[in-house]
């Protein structure tokens, strides 16, 4: 993994959050990926990814995001996304993938929809 690409992660009761901090590509993608499957074997399917401390995003980095949907999707539960920099959410809103994740301006916006979606 490139040096500064990490993420954290928090489980909460009903949901777990991840921290991804760097540039999302390939390597950081398949970190978020690994993990959101950890999560999903666990049965944990609530997951809220923070996008705070994350630079920029590439496609290989989108491409892990669509994995993780899509895997989340099969166990019928829900990812949300938060604190998105305007230059990833265009690329998010430009690849269409915004249509198919919530996503919030803060953690706490997220974490109160999981809460009233128990």
């Amino acid at each position: 993994m490139e040096a500064g690409n990490i993420v954290d992660i928090v489980e909460r009761d009903n949901h777990a959050v991840l921290y991804p901090r760097g540039y999302l590509n390939g390597p950081l993608g398949e970190k978020i990926d690994s993990m959101c499957a950890d999560l999903i074997h666990k049965g944990k399917n609530r997951i809220l990814i923070n996008f705070s401390q994350t630079e920029t995003m590439n496609t290989m980095g989108v491409a892990s995001l669509v994995s993780i949907l899509e895997k989340v999707a099969r166990r019928k539960g829900e990812i949300c996304f938060s604190n998105v920099l305007s230059t990833n959410r265009q690329i998010l809103d430009v690849l269409d993938i915004s249509r198919a994740v919530l996503i919030f301006e803060s953690e706490e916006d997220a974490s109160r929809h999981f809460q009233a979606t128990m």
